[in-house]
């Protein structure tokens, strides 16, 4: 795999992520104009939003990209990817929508028949830009991924430069306006560039049993995968209360940069192993994954290694008021968990292999490594520690899907470190 084969790609996507980096530090700004228990309701609402469109990517959108390599089938996969993420993202937040009330008791927290209120409309706002930006890496058009994404974050950040500008804080309403604003302006942008792309046809011989035989285990997958990444706010929110969730969530606010990477990494990795096992080149197949581990591994670890030196502290103390200043201590501990994030690599193997029922399995494993952690810190009563429980969740299925392919395939532990080795042979050519 040459480098030089994906440079405008890669420039592109780092382009991207460097908008992602560029919005977090407007994000920061945010947080400094809220207050933590406002922060965290946010959260709440962000959480459950995102949960509803992982479910979507799981059954619907993933097919276009896995069935859609097939010129002769790319249609019907398109058609039936757009009437089950229109199904979920309708659906499932009219459902959230009706049980506003008894969710918000067991909850304990009154703000969020609010936030299930607006949950329909927030998602309706989204829809349309999801489904073009499978498009996007299907036909690798990182350019258009940066666009897309730009028609998101600046309309976002103008707004909040005019309420700083005319008060200087933002509550709740105002952050919901905010993204209702952004998201509509990236849906259009993003069928205006991928129109041309999106063919759908109810012709073809692919089957529905077929794509629900795929994606039903990985809804499985994905939806046990939210409760540590998304769903985790409302734990927080359960054990230690709003307050506590707005400081946890700034730290993963932050934490995105790593995992902002990693989703650059995987959309870029995934297609194209589609493509490598369709025209069984596994050897080229080998050579994406196991560089892209490598790659990743050690520049998440020089990154953390920097952090830990007070970089960090430095950072939070600099840019957060003192509302958010316990994140400090939050995020440190956090940042140990990109370690395990590289390795994720191997789960979107299994899933362009199609062996979503074998992730499944990992999946529920590191689930259960978490759900006990948390309860443990839960039980404690310590909220210093509840980075403990996504770190023991990251390592758990790191390593389990390493693991297959290490046992399974021709794939060796000393792969990690060809990073390394490619470093000292590019310096002696």
């Amino acid at each position: 795999m040459k480098i030089s084969n994906f440079l405008d790609k890669i420039t592109w996507s780092i382009a991207d992520k460097g908008l992602f980096v560029g919005y977090g530090l407007v994000q920061i700004v945010q947080m400094n104009m809220m207050t933590p228990a406002e922060f965290g309701l946010f959260a709440l609402l962000i959480s459950i939003h995102t949960w509803i469109f992982v479910v979507s990517d799981a059954v619907s959108l993933q097919n276009i990209i896995q069935f859609g390599t097939n010129k002769e089938r790319a249609p019907k996969a398109n058609f039936y990817s757009l009437c089950l993420h229109l199904a979920i993202v309708l659906v499932l937040p009219m459902y959230f929508f009706l049980l506003r009330e008894p969710i918000s008791i067991i909850c304990g927290v009154e703000e969020l028949t609010y936030i299930f209120s607006i949950l329909p409309i927030f998602c309706l706002a989204t829809t349309v830009r999801t489904y073009c930006i499978k498009f996007v890496f299907k036909h690798v058009k990182m350019n258009h991924l940066f666009l897309i994404n730009l028609a998101l974050f600046l309309p976002m950040t103008l707004i909040t430069l005019y309420f700083l500008y005319i008060d200087g804080s933002l509550c709740l309403e105002r952050m919901v306006l905010m993204y209702l604003c952004g998201h509509t302006i990236s849906s259009i942008i993003a069928f205006l560039l991928t129109r041309k792309n999106i063919k759908i046809s109810t012709k073809g011989s692919l089957r529905l049993s077929e794509v629900l035989n795929f994606s039903f285990p990985l809804l499985c997958t994905n939806a046990l995968q939210a409760l540590p990444k998304q769903l985790d706010s409302y734990l927080v929110s359960f054990f230690f209360g709003t307050s506590v969730t707005g400081i946890y969530y700034s730290a993963k606010t932050l934490f995105r940069v790593f995992e902002e990477a990693l989703a650059a990494a995987q959309g870029l990795v995934y297609p194209a192993a589609v493509r490598r096992i369709e025209a069984h080149d596994y050897t080229g197949l080998k050579e994406i994954i196991s560089k892209s581990v490598s790659f990743l591994f050690f520049a998440f670890a020089g990154i953390l290694l920097f952090l830990q030196t007070g970089v960090s502290d430095w950072l939070i103390s600099t840019f957060l008021n003192e509302k958010f200043i316990s994140a400090t201590g939050q995020f440190n501990l956090l940042s140990f968990a990109a370690l395990g994030l590289p390795f994720y690599i191997f789960s979107s193997l299994l899933v362009a292999e199609k062996k979503p029922k074998i992730l499944f399995r990992f999946v529920l494993v590191s689930v259960c490594c978490f759900i006990t952690t948390f309860c443990i810190v839960g039980y404690i009563g310590n909220s210093n520690y509840i980075a403990l429980s996504y770190i023991s969740y990251n390592f758990a299925l790191g390593i389990t899907c390493t693991g297959y392919y290490l046992k399974n395939r021709d794939y060796k532990l000393s792969d990690i470190f060809r990073t390394i080795s490619d470093l000292i042979y590019a310096l002696k050519k």
